[in-house]
Parts: C-alpha cells; structure tokens; sequence
C-alpha cells in the first residue's frame, strides 16, 4: 500500500461520507414508497454490501500495511468503528420492520467518519 498523505485521509473519509448520504437517501426514498418498488429495494441492498465489503477491505488494508499518523490516528479508528456498526446491518434483512435499526446504525457509521474526518481537516496540515 502506498503513503496515505493528508489529502489522500481527507479524500477517503470524504468518500465514505459521500457514499453513506448516498446509502442514506436510498433508504428514505424506499421507506416513502412503503419498500414497494423491488427494484429499489434490490439496488439498496446491493449498494449496502458492497459498501460493507470497502469498509471491510479498508479495515484490513490500514491495520496491515499502513501505519503513518493519518491511517492510524484518523482512518483505522474511523473505519474501525464504522465495520462494527455494519457487522450489526444484515443486508438479507432490509425491509420496512427494519427500517429504524438499519438507518440508526448508518446514521452512526455517517457520524464517525464525519467526526474523524472533522477531526483531521481542523488539525494543520504540516
């Protein structure tokens, strides 16, 4: 794995905020339909496993090869925290009876990596 620098952190936290609004906006728009539409309800599944599968991999990938300020300090305690959260999200398991729990736990992983993220563009970049 090559250097993870300042920019490259912040690019990375920002990808997975991005991709959680994302995930989150799906979610809504489904629960206002009543999970009616299959369709959306499939593309809402398949985007949650694989956003799952990158945190998953990321954890592995930073506590393995990475070990400067940025990753350790910034990256690995974000996604850390996130891969918990959405070990406790089964995909198979995304319907209206699980709405609450599922959008709780995304909300949490949402609120982690902003918090880190915040974290690491109010320190000074050297």
């Amino acid at each position: 794995m090559d250097y993870i620098g300042y920019y490259d952190a912040v690019e990375i936290l920002s990808n997975y905020i991005d991709k959680m609004n994302e995930l989150l906006e799906l979610l809504k728009s489904l629960k206002e339909n009543n999970f009616e539409n299959s369709h959306e309800l499939q593309i809402i599944k398949e985007e949650l496993r694989q956003y799952k599968s990158e945190v998953s991999i990321s954890l592995k990938l930073f506590t393995l090869y990475d070990s400067n300020e940025y990753s350790q300090n910034f990256l690995l305690p974000a996604v850390s925290i996130a891969h918990g959260f959405l070990r406790e999200v089964s995909v198979s398991k995304v319907n209206p009876n699980s709405y609450n729990n599922i959008n709780s736990k995304l909300q949490k992983v949402k609120y982690y990596f902003q918090k880190y993220h915040n974290n690491l563009i109010t320190i000074k970049h050297p």
